[in-house]
């Protein structure tokens, strides 16, 4: 998710950990969270510092971004720990859900609303589609053409118009004209890059 900056003035961050999170953990991953929001939108202190863990509370706080923490414990849930993060500015809401199956075991699970399971590592190519035959092999040919090489492939459970999330992992970024290829595909939308760094 790219957020440029103007995007982030009215942003809220909803972090929902499970009971098995203490609430220092929970202020830690909304710090995270706004690093992350930040470094994205390139947006940097008042000495050009890059936004880091220490300052990142204060820096959204100046720029009236709300940040709010909710724990829930649900006996019934299907992970023992899940952290969920919402984001919402005047473009939209977007959420991301993620869990550990073990010592470095990350994965996400859910995706806007999808589920969907993959790791958050290495450089990650993200699109909405509808389901329907044609489309994933369309978006492979477009990765052959540009000489990108996909390592795996998940595509998330579909809503009720057929709407679904796919997940690429692949070798190396896509540049903006692929990218604009990508949206420009019948029944795809919404193609992002995204380069993430896991444990």
């Amino acid at each position: 998710m790219r957020l440029r900056d103007d995007a982030t003035q009215a942003a809220l961050l909803d972090m929902l950990p499970s009971s098995r999170v203490v609430e220092k953990a929970g202020s830690l991953c909304a710090a995270g969270a706004l690093v992350g929001m930040f470094s994205q939108s390139g947006a940097r202190d008042e000495t050009g510092e890059a936004i880091n863990l220490i300052s990142a509370p204060a820096f959204a706080a100046e720029r009236d971004i709300e940040v709010s923490r909710t724990v829930n414990s649900s006996p019934g849930a299907v992970y023992a720990s899940l952290l969920r993060l919402t984001i919402q500015t005047a473009h939209g809401t977007h959420t991301i859900a993620g869990t550990v199956f073990g010592p470095h075991q990350l994965r996400v699970v859910e995706f806007d609303g999808h589920c969907v399971e993959f790791v958050p590592s290495g450089y990650i190519f993200i699109y909405k589609s509808i389901d329907k035959p044609g489309v994933l092999h369309r978006v492979c040919g477009l990765m052959a053409d540009a000489h990108v090489n996909i390592m795996s492939a998940t595509v998330s459970s579909g809503d009720a118009n057929k709407n679904v999330v796919n997940i690429l992992s692949i070798d190396q970024k896509l540049d903006k004209a692929t990218l604009d290829k990508a949206a420009a595909l019948p029944d795809v939308s919404e193609a992002h890059c995204l380069h993430l760094c896991c444990p």
